[in-house]
């Protein structure tokens, strides 16, 4: 059974929207959001029996990745599919050995499930840290993150939690036969440490140097 979802408001590279049609498109997402969480978790529900809402236990969360991958599957991306098939490429853009390679993304349905799984992975933050909002991703319009619906916090610095992104990551990574090192509740403790929600929970070990520097040692 295919994942039916709403139609996709970010028609092209945000880069290339205007500054009306991006906030459209978000705000578009934001009314739709309630809805599109229902579908997801419906959807996973009655083809796994993966029960998720935004206030499941934060571990579960954690299977969210591979339960996606089984239902999702990899394409040719169309920007590499006639170099991929003729083994042609054009050597003004880029060198023979790289051009020639099929590049791999996640189809259409699977883009779709990562989105609204997002959503959902997003409203779990915001259950767990009531302060924290959803949010356009900020400038620069070079960003990846730029346009899309992203977690803010209370930190100074302006950070934000684009969960689309990391669960992306994820399910690429699984599809393509590789292993996370990070899994989704390691990422939503450190995401809401760098937000200004808590201590950091996976502090990086001081080296001796540093320890010394401090007068710790």
């Amino acid at each position: 059974m295919p994942y039916s979802t709403f139609e996709n408001p970010y028609p092209n590279e945000p880069e290339f929207l205007t500054p009306a049609v991006l906030k459209k498109a978000y705000t578009t997402v934001i009314e739709q959001m309630p809805a599109r969480i229902e579908l997801i978790s419906r959807y996973l529900r009655e083809t796994r029996g993966y029960d998720l809402t935004p206030g499941s236990p934060l571990l579960k969360f954690d299977e969210l990745p591979g339960v996606i991958t089984s239902l999702g599957n990899l394409t040719l991306l169309a920007s590499h599919a006639n170099e991929a098939n003729l083994g042609s490429s054009d050597p003004q853009e880029s060198p023979l050995w790289i051009s020639n390679v099929p590049r791999f993304g996640p189809d259409i349905e699977t883009i779709n499930m990562i989105s609204d799984a997002s959503l959902l992975w997003g409203e779990a933050f915001r259950h767990l840290y009531p302060e924290s909002q959803w949010a356009m991703g900020a400038k620069p319009k070079s960003s990846i993150d730029y346009g899309y619906p992203l977690i803010k916090g209370v930190d100074i610095f302006g950070e934000q939690f684009n969960t689309r992104r990391l669960l992306m990551a994820h399910v690429c990574r699984l599809l393509l036969g590789q292993q996370n090192d990070k899994s989704l509740s390691w990422l939503t403790y450190k995401n809401a440490y760098r937000l200004g929600f808590i201590e950091d929970p996976y502090p990086t070990p001081m080296s001796d140097r540093e320890r010394k520097q401090r007068g710790l040692i």
